[in-house]
C-alpha cells in the first residue's frame, strides 16, 4: 500500500518516550495531511508531547485505519485531494462505530471560510489554523482527548449499568420462575415461624391461598403439635443446622398429606429465616411399602416354594439357593455356596446345562429340560429345569434356575407307558377275539336253526304241541343269539376295520340313509326332515352307521297311533349366515341334532342307554339287542367327538352329536 499512496504509520515506542507507558494509557492520534513537511513536523511535535501518532496523507486510507483501530483523536487537514477533511469528518460522524471519535480540522484559512464552516456543520469538534502556536494545538488535542475519554467512560459506565440491571432483572426473573415453577412446595418463614414467602406448589399442597398462608404459622399446618418439641426443632434450624424431616400436614379440606421437609437457615435483609422445601411423599411411601411387602412375599415364596430355586455365576458356582434346594440336594445353604454344579449333576448329564445356556446366550428360546443329579445321600434324581439369564449393566453375569423333582413322575410315566402298551395289546387281542368269536359262533347257530327246520320237516307229524313249542323256542333263541353275534361283530369293527378320515358330506350320507330306510318310513307312516349338514373329516362308513342307527331308532320307538317325525339338523358352534349357508367365522366343531316325537325315556336311565346289551323295553315291545347306541358312542369317540341324549317320557328324544370339523394327524388310524 505504500507504493500506491505513499503513507506511513509511526507508533510511539518506549525508546522515543523514555518511559515505560502502555499503549492503552497513552493517547493515540491519527494525523492526516497531504503535505509531507507539515505531516512530519506535527508528528514529531505530538510524539514529543506524549502521543502515539499514526500518519497518512490520504482520506480514504484514513477511514480504513480509523475503522480497523479507532484512535483517541483524528487531526485532519481540510483541503486534500480525494476525500478531504470535511468529507472525512462527515463519514466518521455518520458511522455509529466512529461517531464518538473527536475530529480536529487544520486550515490555513480564516474561521469564516466556507470549508471550515462546512466541516463544523459536519460534526467536527474543533478547528485550528496551521499558523497557530504549537502550544494551542497541544492544548486543544489534550482537551479533545480528555473529553473523548470522559465521554467513553460515561458511555461504558452507562452500558455497564444497563447490563447489570438487565442481568439483575434476568436473575430475578429466573429465580422467580424457578421458585414459582418448582414442583416442590417452598416455604420461607421468619423467626416467629410466620410464613413470609410461598410458591404456587405450597398453595396447591396445603389448599390455602398465599394470602391465607401469610396469616398462618408453621404449627397451623399440623393437626397435633407438641409446641415445646417444635420450638427445639425450630431453634436447631435457626442456629444453622440443616434437618430433613417427615410429617403429615393438614390441608384446608381436612385431608392429611405425608410430607418430607428439607429445612435450612437463610438470611433475608440480615435477618435469619427458615427455608423449607416440602414434597408430598404419600405415593412414594405407599410404593415403598408395596415394594417392601412385595419383597417379603417374594422372599416368602422363594424360601417356601416347593420348586428348587437357585442362581449360578457363569462358571457354574452357586450364588444362592432356597430351602427346597437344601432339602433335595441334601446340602446346607452354606455348603452349596462353596460348591459348583459339577459337584451335584450326574457325570453323564454334565453336558446338558451348559448346552442350554449357550443356546440361551445366542438368543434362542429354550424349553424346560430334564437332567439327573446325585443327592448327598447317593440317590440319583431326575429334575426338570427352566433357566433364565441374569444381567448387570446389559451384560450376562449368571443364571437363575427353577427346578422340580420329577423322579416319581418319570417312574409313573414309564409305568403308564408300559401299562398303555399292555392295554393296547390286550385291546387288540380282545377285539381280535370278538371278531373271531363272532365268526366262529355263527356257524353252530346256523346249524341249530338248520337242524331245527329239518326236525320240523321230517318228524313234525310225530311231535306234540309242547314239543313244537320247545322247538320254536330253541330256534328263536338261536336267532336272537345270531343277532347278538352280528351286533358284537359290528361293535368290534368300529376300531378293527376303521378307515382313514376323508372329507365327508354329511348331507349326502343322511340322504343315502333315508333312502335305505324308505321301507321302514313307509310302514310307520313317518317322515325324516333334514336341514343343512356340513362337510367334515370322518370315516364315511361309520358316519353312515351312526346316522342309520339313530334315525332307525327314532322311527322304531314311536308312540302307537302316531306317525314318527324325525328332524336332522346342524347347529354349528359359531354363527352361520342362513342365507348363504356360509360360516362367518371358522368353526372347530359341528353339532348335529337328531330329534323325534317318539316315546322318549326317563333321563335317570341315561347311562344305561349307551351301555352294550342294555334295553329299557322288553323284546315283545320293540326288537333289537341294545347295542346300537353303544356303537354310536364308540364311533363318536373314535372321531374325537361326543354324543349325549335329552328326553322326557312320552315327549320324544333328542340326541346331540359333536364332531370336529377337522381331524388331527394323530387321530388317523394306522
Amino acid at each position: 500500500m505504500k507504493s500506491r499512496a505513499d503513507w506511513k504509520v509511526t507508533a510511539l515506542t518506549n525508546t522515543e518516550t523514555g518511559a515505560n507507558q502502555c499503549s492503552i494509557q497513552t493517547p493515540r492520534v491519527l494525523l492526516i495531511n497531504d503535505s509531507s513537511f507539515q505531516l512530519e513536523s506535527l508528528r514529531l511535535f505530538l510524539t514529543k508531547n506524549g502521543f502515539i501518532v499514526e500518519t497518512t496523507n490520504e482520506g480514504r486510507l484514513a477511514l480504513e485505519m480509523v475503522r480497523s483501530n479507532p484512535p483517541d483523536l483524528v487531526i485532519s487537514d481540510v483541503v486534500m485531494p480525494g476525500i478531504d477533511g470535511v468529507e472525512l469528518c462527515k463519514r466518521l460522524k455518520a458511522d455509529p462505530a466512529t461517531s464518538e471519535i473527536p475530529v480536529l480540522l487544520l486550515t490555513g484559512l480564516r474561521y469564516n471560510d466556507a470549508g471550515v464552516v462546512e466541516g463544523l456543520e459536519a460534526g467536527a469538534d474543533d478547528y485550528l489554523e496551521l499558523d497557530a502556536p504549537p502550544s494551542l494545538l497541544l492544548k486543544k488535542a489534550e482537551r479533545l482527548v480528555s473529553q473523548h475519554r470522559e465521554r467513553l467512560a460515561r458511555l461504558r459506565a452507562e452500558a455497564d449499568r444497563k447490563k447489570a440491571l438487565e442481568n439483575l432483572k434476568d436473575a430475578v426473573e429466573l429465580r422467580e420462575a424457578i421458585f414459582q415453577g418448582s414442583r416442590d412446595a417452598i416455604f420461607i418463614s421468619n423467626a416467629q415461624s410466620e410464613f413470609m414467602i410461598v410458591n404456587r406448589a405450597a398453595c396447591e399442597m396445603t389448599g390455602y391461598s398465599s394470602e391465607e398462608l401469610f396469616k398462618m404459622r408453621i404449627p397451623d399446618l399440623h393437626e397435633e403439635v407438641d409446641l415445646k418439641a417444635f420450638r427445639k426443632f425450630h431453634d436447631r434450624i435457626m442456629s444453622g443446622e440443616d434437618i430433613v424431616s417427615e410429617a403429615k400436614i393438614l390441608r384446608k379440606d381436612g385431608k392429611k398429606v405425608t410430607t418430607e421437609f428439607n429445612n435450612r437457615r437463610i438470611f433475608i435483609s440480615g435477618r435469619p429465616c427458615m427455608h423449607t422445601v416440602a414434597r408430598d411423599v404419600t405415593e412414594r411411601n405407599q410404593m415403598e411399602e408395596a415394594l417392601r411387602q412385595s419383597e417379603e412375599q417374594y422372599r416368602d415364596l422363594y424360601e417356601n416354594a416347593n420348586d428348587i430355586i437357585y442362581t449360578l455365576d457363569l462358571d457354574g458356582n452357586f450364588t444362592s439357593a432356597n430351602k427346597a434346594a437344601e432339602r433335595l440336594f441334601g446340602y446346607s445353604r452354606e455348603e452349596l455356596m462353596k460348591m459348583n454344579r459339577k459337584d451335584i449333576v450326574a457325570p453323564d448329564h454334565l453336558h446338558i446345562g451348559p448346552g442350554m445356556v449357550e443356546r440361551r446366550l445366542a438368543g434362542e428360546e429354550i424349553p424346560n429340560y430334564c437332567g439327573d443329579i446325585i443327592a448327598r445321600d447317593g440317590r440319583r434324581l431326575t429334575i426338570e429345569t427352566s433357566i433364565r439369564l441374569l444381567y448387570r449393566d446389559g451384560m450376562p453375569v449368571g443364571i437363575q434356575g427353577i427346578a422340580r423333582d420329577i423322579t416319581e413322575r418319570k417312574l409313573a410315566e414309564e409305568q403308564l407307558k408300559q401299562f398303555a402298551e399292555k392295554l393296547e395289546t390286550s385291546n387288540r387281542e380282545l377285539e381280535g377275539f370278538a371278531y373271531i368269536a363272532s365268526h366262529d359262533l355263527q356257524e353252530p347257530l346256523r346249524k341249530i336253526q338248520a337242524f331245527g327246520d329239518r326236525l320240523k320237516a321230517k318228524c313234525g307229524h310225530t311231535l306234540n304241541r309242547e314239543a313244537f313249542d320247545y322247538l320254536d323256542r330253541m330256534q328263536g333263541a338261536a336267532k336272537r343269539m345270531q343277532t347278538l353275534v352280528i351286533d358284537l361283530l359290528k361293535l368290534s369293527r368300529v376300531t378293527t376295520r376303521a378307515r382313514p378320515f376323508v372329507r365327508v358330506d354329511l348331507s349326502q350320507i343322511v340322504k343315502e340313509v333315508v333312502s335305505d330306510l324308505e321301507l321302514q318310513i313307509e310302514q310307520t307312516g313317518g317322515s325324516v326332515k333334514t336341514g343343512y349338514l356340513p362337510t367334515i373329516e370322518a370315516d364315511p362308513t361309520q358316519m353312515r352307521q351312526l346316522f342309520q342307527n339313530l334315525i332307525g331308532n327314532a322311527l322304531k320307538f314311536h308312540r302307537p297311533g302316531d306317525s314318527p317325525i324325525v328332524k336332522v339338523e346342524d347347529d354349528l358352534l359359531c354363527e352361520r349366515d342362513k342365507r348363504t349357508s356360509r360360516n362367518k367365522e371358522p368353526a372347530e366343531f359341528c353339532r348335529i341334532i337328531i330329534e323325534d316325537n317318539g316315546i322318549g325315556f326317563d333321563e335317570k336311565y341315561i347311562d344305561r342307554i349307551f351301555a352294550p346289551f342294555q334295553r329299557l323295553h322288553g323284546r315283545s315291545e320293540y326288537d333289537g339287542t341294545g347295542i346300537g347306541l353303544t356303537v354310536c358312542q364308540k364311533i363318536a369317540q373314535r372321531h374325537n367327538g361326543t354324543i349325549f341324549a335329552e328326553s322326557t317320557p312320552g315327549d320324544g328324544a333328542r340326541f346331540v352329536i359333536s364332531l370336529p370339523m377337522r381331524q388331527s394327524l394323530a387321530s388317523q388310524p394306522e
